[in-house]
């Protein structure tokens, strides 16, 4: 396919620098529908390297194949699917561009917003929680229509790898460069690819080991709940020589919850899921059982309702995503269709890069919603001293956990 492709596209701005390239959020001229541009160096694909010269798994031509596949899967069906729909795959001499749906901010960056509005009575704590159960719900349906139906595994589930219309509530899965199909006679998922963002990882990655990647999926649900929930990760590595993962890991999540001052914000259902996530890989809850675990099934009714009156649900989503679009002003004025664009424009662009895979995640401050005496804080960048435990995760190790009677 040829770049003149692109001439059907109006590029707005750059969203933020991947490993390979970056994103850019654009228009279908002929559709009117917002999409998301994700460019990769063809010299660094062919050898694996991100731009900073490390070694990557990463592989853009392995998403547009996972995302037409999906795409195609659901493509006869009324339900809104939880991920970003594959639209159109060109390249050039250069570089590679997938071009897929616009599904919204992350839902890392929805939960910033979602905890401060929290801490300053614009939200209650109550609400919240009936918002995190709802989308934890969807996700999950979402990843086990991936395991059973696709028997693809996603391997890197993180917030920052879900987008969601705040409007309407609708999240998307994107960012399938790790992902894997199991299409196998034995339909075994014993996987030995070690990659996946630091923070998210389960004990057997870590350990690299061979493991089952339906599992890993389920433990990185598990650490995005805890975040949902309490603005903190539990652990910054599920390593026996981090002291919170073994106390977690030994089976002290309760007392953990009562020595952090977290209880308030872990429903008693959730707290029981965690439990059931937070253990080896032969102990773990599958994704099945979730699905019937008490704290995803009240949800389920809630997500059925959702999806009721899908046209005008689709035709409220699709308004309020350009909402959300032009809110913020655009950093590309010139709107051109080579491929300069996309790797060569001078204007600033205030997005991070995203992490590598050994790596915890360059992300912006998350402001957990609880004040903790057993957790001391030290802020390495500049914060806003108004609100209490704020800190870049990237520097979570500065949570120094303290187990005391």
């Amino acid at each position: 396919m040829e770049t003149r492709i692109l001439n059907d596209y109006v590029c707005f701005k750059r969203v933020a620098n991947t490993l390979q390239g970056q994103t850019i959020l654009a228009m279908n001229k002929k559709t009117k529908k917002l999409v998301v541009i994700k460019t990769a160096s063809r010299k660094l694909h062919k050898y694996n390297v991100a731009m900073n010269g490390e070694y990557i798994q990463e592989n853009i031509l392995r998403e547009a194949h996972i995302l037409q596949s999906l795409s195609k899967k659901i493509s006869n069906s009324s339900n809104n699917c939880g991920f970003v729909e594959f639209e159109r795959f060109v390249k050039d001499s250069e570089n590679y561009y997938l071009i897929e749906e616009y599904g919204g901010i992350d839902l890392y960056e929805f939960t910033d917003q979602q905890h401060f509005f929290v801490k300053h009575g614009k939200l209650s704590l109550k609400q919240w929680q009936l918002q995190i159960q709802y989308l934890i719900g969807l996700v999950i349906n979402t990843v086990r229509f991936f395991h059973h139906e696709c028997s693809l595994t996603h391997l890197d589930l993180s917030l920052e790898n879900i987008v969601i219309n705040p409007n309407t509530m609708n999240i998307k899965i994107c960012d399938f460069g790790l992902s894997l199909f199991f299409e196998n006679e034995q339909k075994s998922f014993i996987c030995n690819q070690y990659a996946g963002k630091t923070l998210y990882k389960s004990p057997e990655i870590i350990e690299k080991k061979p493991f089952d990647a339906r599992l890993a999926d389920v433990w990185a649900i598990g650490i995005m709940l805890f975040i949902l929930l309490t603005g903190i990760p539990p652990f910054e590595i599920a390593s026996s020589t981090n002291a919170r993962f073994q106390y977690i890991f030994n089976g002290n999540f309760n007392r953990f919850l009562k020595l952090c001052n977290l209880e308030d914000y872990v429903p008693k259902d959730a707290k029981d899921l965690l439990i059931r996530i937070f253990k080896p890989e032969t102990k773990r809850i599958t994704i099945e059982q979730m699905l019937s675990h008490p704290y995803v099934s009240k949800c389920n009714k809630l997500i059925i309702d959702s999806q009721k009156n899908d046209l005008e649900n689709k035709e409220k989503h699709w308004k309020s995503l350009w909402q959300l679009a032009i809110s913020q002003p655009s950093q590309i004025t010139t709107i051109k269709t080579s491929s300069s664009l996309f790797l060569n424009t001078t204007t600033k662009s205030t997005s991070k890069p995203k992490s590598s895979g050994s790596q915890l995640p360059i992300i912006s401050t998350l402001s957990p919603i609880a004040t903790s005496k057993t957790l001391s804080i030290s802020l390495s960048s500049p914060m806003s001293s108004s609100l209490p435990l704020t800190s870049s995760m990237s520097n979570i190790s500065d949570y120094n956990f303290q187990i005391s009677d």
